[in-house]
């Protein structure tokens, strides 16, 4: 992955599969594909649709997607 620039963006979270690990941050008006190992926090691997977030937009192999992604405010949820 080749990152664009060094500024976070900012964006909620639109959707997460929590099954298969993946979801879409809305930001700007365009969605963003994460998967849960972009989230930044280790040893977490969901978090909820409408959370605010802050992350790196990046040109992955499919195109853009989020990396670092960092919940604004609560703490993510907890592997159970």
């Amino acid at each position: 992955m080749s990152k664009l620039r060094d500024d976070f963006n900012y964006g909620v979270v639109k959707n997460f599969n929590e099954k298969d690990g993946y979801g879409f941050i809305n930001s700007n008006n365009e969605d963003i594909y994460f998967h849960f190992s972009a989230l930044k926090k280790h040893g977490y691997k969901k978090i909820s649709v409408g959370s605010k977030v802050k992350f790196l937009k990046v040109i992955g192999i499919r195109g853009f997607q989020a990396a670092n992604v960092e919940k604004i405010g609560d703490h993510f949820n907890e592997v159970e």
